[in-house]
């Protein structure tokens, strides 16, 4: 929020304006690693006042297409759970058909010693 704002100009031939904004982030004083962006923004607001509203509408596409990637990626987890599980289950009952229902190993699934 822009609280005040003051400005004079050099007394010297080419008169540059110098203009100070008083400014605070959430009611607190502006960090000062986000001071360049921040006058950034402004001087682009100043220059293009409908920038706010492109800006908003942009991040506003942005979270729409993060939505869409937050969904595609539920659903290839949901897919691979469920594959697992379908996996875990077919491994389970070869399993048990393979060592039989009291943990032996059947004599027609026991490994055979193999010719060289």
């Amino acid at each position: 929020m822009i609280r005040d704002m003051s400005g004079h100009r050099d007394s010297e031939a080419e008169g540059h304006l110098t203009l100070t904004f008083y400014v605070t982030k959430d009611g607190e004083e502006v960090d000062d690693d986000d001071l360049k962006s921040l006058g950034r923004s402004i001087m682009a607001a100043c220059n293009d006042p409908k920038f706010h509203q492109k800006l908003e509408k942009r991040m506003n596409s942005e979270v729409e297409e993060l939505k869409m990637q937050l969904a595609r990626a539920q659903e290839a987890l949901a897919s691979a759970i469920k594959e697992k599980e379908t996996a875990e289950k077919i491994m389970e009952k070869y399993y048990l058909r393979v060592t039989g229902k009291n943990g032996e190993t059947p004599a027609s699934h026991e490994s055979s010693p193999s010719s060289a």
